[in-house]
Parts: C-alpha cells; sequence; structure tokens
C-alpha cells in the first residue's frame, strides 16, 4: 500500500471513526490496522480529532567546524571510540596533551584559552 493510498484510507476512516460509537470503532480500528498494518495505538492517535505531528524542519546545529573537527575525530579514536558523555570531559585535556607532546598543531579555538 503506498503512502498516498494509506493517506485517503486515513481520511475516510477518520471520518467515520469520529462519528462512530464505541462498538463501530472497534472495528473501523480492526479493519484500518489489518490494511494499513499499522501499530493499534498509533492507528488510534491518527484518527483521533485534533492530530498532527510535528514536523522537524532543520537539524541541530554543529558545534564543531572547520579545522577543529577532523582533531576532535582524531581524539576520538585515540580513546578507542567513547561515546559523546565519556568524550566531552577528556577532550580539552588530551587536546593539551597531544599540543604540548607536538602530536597535533596548536588551533585557534580548539581549547577554551586560546
Amino acid at each position: 500500500m503506498t503512502a498516498t493510498s494509506k493517506k485517503e484510507l486515513r481520511q475516510t476512516a477518520r471520518a467515520r471513526y469520529i462519528k462512530a460509537g464505541l462498538k463501530e470503532k472497534i472495528k473501523i480500528l480492526d479493519e484500518f490496522c489489518q490494511n494499513t498494518h499499522y501499530n493499534r495505538k498509533y492507528a488510534i492517535r491518527i484518527l483521533q480529532v485534533g492530530h498532527s505531528y510535528k514536523i522537524r524542519t532543520s537539524a541541530g546545529k554543529k558545534k564543531y567546524i572547520g579545522e577543529v573537527l577532523p582533531l576532535i575525530v582524531k581524539i576520538w579514536e585515540l580513546l578507542d571510540y567513547p561515546c559523546g558523555k565519556r568524550l566531552k570531559p577528556m577532550l580539552v585535556e588530551i587536546a593539551e596533551r597531544l599540543i604540548s607532546f607536538k602530536e597535533i598543531p596548536p588551533i585557534k579555538g580548539l581549547l577554551p584559552n586560546s
């Protein structure tokens, strides 16, 4: 079933669902779930009046850009790929040590004091 046909089916089922009593709603919901293969709870939500999903319009802002990102990736690889929560506290300290041992060049914006 294509997305367009699911949308058309949802519109017709919603019109019937709103006017129906409890027993009819159960039958409409069963039929709708069988045709669209939607989860029952999801189907209930999209058939209700006043339902709308928020559409995500933009991606999050990037925190690291330019020459800094490849160095952060290098540090991430050196530390054996920790998650962001564990990487963040170690990032400045490791960057300072790598700069002091001349493993990476000092770049403006990499450290808070630079």
